[in-house]
């Protein structure tokens, strides 16, 4: 047998060692090689139907992300509900059945309920108000959102909320005298509905146009295009000309598939996203009434109540914000939004007074 001196002992350790590190090296840029191969899929799911703005402006992303990617992002987009209302959306992204989600405030608060300050009825009474509101809240319901396990791309406005009926209404106990559509599962809103006297009907989505066909309800509340796609205004074909609330909402998507994404293409799909959520800015959501114009071709009644009857739903209204504290938003947001509601007000005034000076 031959005998291994101990200088050939040292070349044979020092030779394993260099191919055990080349080989892992080569490894290693082997299972780079196939996770860059392989495409990052984003299933994004939405209540906006197929063929609006809103859904084309999905689509244009979803063009965007896979050609800014070179192909290695791929959004898959589930317009129309077509996979459950927007509780499902985001118990699905919880669960990794979906990835991303443009939903509306009352999806986004199935996430974290800090959202829904900037939706108090009647607060803000323009698209103004309401970036002012964002402006000041903003920054922290999207760090509530990450804690929560989403990351905020970009915010979006879904339209001014209306009450639509099966018969004309004006005031407040016109409505409380209905049958009034709330989300299913929501429970203390549903409570909230009840205390002001009002007869909640909890559904879903689904099955809100069902429910107006079989007289389970008789009026619901709803942006303007909600109403037109969703046909529920051939049957709630009364509207009470009153802002109750500017519905915003958001593109949402997954930490965890967020960090899946190379940081070096996070910021220029992010940039990419929010260039194409500026079109909903600028256009949509100044014209996210014209629908309104649609459905008074086809037979919508609008009632339009009188200065006096406004500041009844006014007075009412904010009648009940302290009872949103604690129930809707915690206690600590609720004091913060109470805080910023009088210097809203005098931002309001102060449009108000630059408006007038400059008809003078």
């Amino acid at each position: 047998m031959t005998k291994v001196t101990e200088n050939q002992s040292g070349w044979l350790l020092r030779n394993s060692l260099i191919m055990t590190l080349l080989l892992g090296f080569a490894l290693s840029l082997a299972c780079e090689h196939t996770a860059q191969a392989k495409p990052i899929t984003i299933k994004l799911a939405t209540l906006v139907p197929k063929g609006s703005d809103y859904f084309k402006v999905l689509q244009d992303m979803a063009n965007d992300w896979s050609r800014i990617s070179n192909g290695r992002v791929k959004v898959l987009l589930y317009p129309g509900g077509i996979v459950g209302d927007e509780t499902d959306m985001v118990r699905k992204m919880h669960i990794g059945q979906l990835q991303a989600a443009a939903i509306s405030t009352q999806g986004l608060q199935d996430i974290d309920k800090s959202v829904y300050a900037l939706n108090y009825p009647m607060m803000v009474h323009s698209w103004d108000e309401l970036d002012w509101l964002r402006d000041h809240l903003g920054e922290t319901i999207k760090n509530n959102f990450h804690d929560k396990g989403f990351t905020l791309l970009f915010w979006a406005d879904v339209g001014w909320v209306y009450f639509f009926s099966t018969r004309p209404i004006l005031k407040p106990q016109d409505v409380k005298d209905l049958k009034l559509f709330t989300r299913a599962n929501d429970f203390a809103d549903l409570d909230l509905w009840k205390t002001a006297g009002f007869n909640p009907v909890p559904l879903t989505m689904n099955d809100v146009l069902p429910g107006l066909q079989t007289g389970l309800i008789n009026v619901v509340q709803a942006p303007a295009f909600i109403a037109l796609s969703s046909q529920w205004f051939g049957i709630a074909n009364h509207m009470l000309d009153l802002p109750w609330a500017a519905m915003s909402g958001g593109l949402v998507i997954t930490n965890d598939a967020w960090s899946k994404i190379p940081p070096t293409l996070q910021d220029t799909l992010k940039k990419a996203a929010r260039h194409e959520a500026q079109r909903i800015h600028d256009t949509i959501r100044y014209h996210s009434d014209d629908a309104v114009d649609i459905m008074k071709e086809h037979g919508l009644i609008v009632h339009e109540p009188s200065e006096k009857v406004k500041q009844m739903w006014q007075d009412e209204t904010e009648s009940y914000y302290p009872k949103f504290k604690g129930v809707l938003v915690s206690d600590k947001m609720h004091e913060r939004l109470m805080e910023l509601w009088p210097k809203l007000k005098a931002y309001r005034q102060s449009k108000q007074d630059s408006t007038t000076q400059a008809h003078d």
